[in-house]
């Protein structure tokens, strides 16, 4: 039997919540924390000087502060601010994980979206909504899957961007309050195994742990002791013999 035919489909897989909550931590992890530093070298030096000018400005504000409220008050909105670059990248990431948990009185469901890259798109918008906002990059990147499920990412552009083509496998992870995930809300970081490229600007995903999960995936459909009972063999409950997304399009900013 040749292997190409033995290929993971574009498709939808299921995921138990422990399994989500493995692959997606809710913990800060190292990566998460860096990268608030951004990816860029542009990025990472105005990180270090917003957390510089923002411990310069603490000093002073502290100084001011000892005579108007005391000096415990002045030492302890100082010492915050001072050592903003310790703690701000663990509350950001935090902040971060959080919106993947966010629906805590939802049963949510988990699955690994399977796409093909249908086609790319590299645009200048807006980066927020306020008067100060300036122009960036973004790609917007368009998926789909054997039953034309398609799902749209717009995600700030970077340089490793540049090898994506279309046709090339797309895998995510998606929440939907719903067993037919009609309905999505949360999408996480996305990986395109062909250039071992992750799309999305936050790490949500423990990188090496999906790819070895995906590659397990692989292997199982390969491998001929499963018998083609490959949703036993993953143990993965699947609420229906179709668990689809509606044949339309989903649009997630980061």
């Amino acid at each position: 039997r040749k292997f190409d035919s033995c290929k993971l489909r574009m498709e939808l897989i299921p995921i138990s919540n422990s399994q989500f909550k493995y692959l997606v931590p809710k913990q800060v992890t190292m990566s998460q924390w860096r990268s608030y530093w951004g990816t860029s070298k542009k990025e990472r030096v105005q990180k270090v000087l917003e957390s510089v000018l923002l411990a310069y400005g603490g000093m002073w504000l502290s100084w001011f502060l000892s005579f108007m409220a005391g000096s415990l008050v002045a030492a302890c909105i100082g010492t915050a601010l001072i050592f903003n670059w310790m703690f701000g990248p663990y509350l950001n990431s935090a902040r971060n994980n959080e919106t993947m948990y966010r629906y805590k009185n939802i049963p949510l469901q988990h699955a690994i979206y399977r796409g093909r890259i249908i086609s790319l798109c590299k645009m200048r918008r807006r980066a927020g909504k306020t008067i100060g906002a300036i122009s960036q990059e973004f790609v917007s990147i368009v998926v789909s899957d054997e039953l034309n499920r398609e799902m749209e990412i717009i995600t700030p552009w970077q340089d490793e961007y540049n090898c994506l083509r279309t046709e090339m496998s797309f895998d995510t992870i998606i929440a939907s309050p719903r067993n037919d995930f009609s309905k999505i809300v949360a999408i996480t970081d996305s990986f395109v195994p062909a250039c071992n490229v992750w799309v999305g600007d936050y790490p949500f995903v423990k990188r090496n742990s999906f790819v070895s999960f995906i590659a397990k995936l692989q292997k199982l459909r390969v491998n001929k002791e499963i018998n083609g009972n490959f949703r036993d063999a993953m143990k993965i409950p699947f609420s229906s013999p179709s668990n689809s997304i509606n044949n339309e399009r989903i649009k997630k900013e980061s």
